[in-house]
């Protein structure tokens, strides 16, 4: 909350969803019932993936898992953008076909869970405000550590800045995805965006506030 306003908005208001109510709803999943997660290869789905299965480190029944980057790369289901690094990026039709022959998940096997429950051990005594997914893995990151794709976003979409060399904060944001290929708040990239002007790399012009009311460009420092 103390780097997110967003994040602080949606605690106030989407009270049932809170973690500690989640934490709860989990850890009370009857034995009988069959758990199946979805994921994809990004820091945001890994790092709850993990957290989820050290909260059900107790649970005896297997724990299915279903990734969809994999099984766009096993089934060559994949967008022309190529592999989705999130669930959202899949085209609808590739998506249900998931969801008809792949909603059962795989199961686990113990050493792998094993694995991601201690993983999600050295995750949370980091602090690190930025986690990323690197090399197959989720890594914690100094924030700073998108500073330089922001940057060089701005800089690919010269030819859509305005006849004062403005560019709309969104669309810098939605190159930043392309290029890094990492799932990320839009209101953590923003608040980067924030520090970068603060810092006179960047420079902006609107309302603060919503990506949509402001547009920026590359500062003119000495």
């Amino acid at each position: 909350m103390e780097y997110d306003e967003a994040f602080r908005y949606g605690q106030h208001f989407n009270q049932e969803h809170q973690l500690d109510n989640m934490v709860k709803v989990v850890k009370d999943i009857p034995e009988n019932k069959t758990i199946v997660i979805w994921c994809a290869d990004n820091a945001h789905d890994q790092t709850g993936l993990r957290f989820v299965l050290h909260l059900l480190r107790e649970r005896k029944q297997p724990v299915n898992v279903v990734n969809v980057t994999e099984i766009v790369k096993a089934t060559k289901l994949q967008n022309k953008e190529g592999v989705p690094y999130a669930r959202s990026l899949i085209d609808h039709d590739h998506f249900q076909e998931i969801l008809r022959n792949y909603f059962k998940g795989v199961p686990l096997d113990p050493s792998q869970r094993r694995r991601y429950e201690s993983e999600w051990l050295i995750l949370a005594r980091e602090n690190h405000v930025l986690r990323l997914w690197e090399e197959g893995t989720v890594r914690s990151c100094d924030e700073n550590s998108l500073d330089e794709v922001i940057i060089r976003s701005v800089m690919e979409l010269e030819q859509e800045q305005d006849e004062d060399g403005f560019i709309k904060a969104g669309r810098v944001v939605e190159k930043m995805f392309d290029i890094s290929r990492q799932l990320v708040g839009y209101s953590f990239i923003s608040y980067r965006i924030w520090i970068l002007v603060n810092q006179g790399i960047l420079m902006f012009r609107g309302i603060p506030g919503a990506l949509h009311q402001f547009s920026i460009k590359l500062g003119t420092l000495d």
